[in-house]
């Protein structure tokens, strides 16, 4: 396994899917653990998936900003966020959300969508990037 690791809705070892054309795993524009038709390829390993919620409970200091951009994990990891309630005690989270990837990524982002307006949810922004 390699040594790169990610972040999803909890921890375990998931499938890291490479774009096209890149060797080196230490490269991860555009990869992802959500496999896409952008990836058809690309080569493929396991990483260790570190829980999101688990990791931002551990940090013992304010939490001012999250920036999200995990290519197509964030639909994941903002569930485990919300149901936890660690939201309430972060600052800002600016998503980009990548719903092109697949359409159930995409019934998952306006699932997001809604649950955020419906519970007011100001410190979240689905519109970034």
């Amino acid at each position: 396994m390699s040594s790169l690791k990610a972040v999803g809705g909890s921890a375990r070892t998931a499938t890291f899917h490479q774009s096209p054309g890149i060797e080196d795993v230490g490269v991860t524009i555009g990869s992802s653990l959500v496999q896409s038709s952008f990836h058809a390829g690309g080569s493929t390993f396991d990483v260790e998936v570190i829980d999101i919620v688990e990791f931002l409970v551990g940090i013992n200091e304010p939490i001012v900003a999250i920036k999200m951009d995990i290519e197509g994990a964030e639909a994941e990891c903002l569930e485990a966020i919300l149901d936890a309630g660690v939201h309430q005690s972060l600052g800002k989270i600016f998503v980009e959300t990548h719903e092109r990837f697949s359409p159930e990524l995409d019934e998952r982002i306006g699932l997001l969508r809604d649950r955020i307006a419906r519970e007011g949810i100001q410190t979240i922004n689905l519109d970034w990037g």
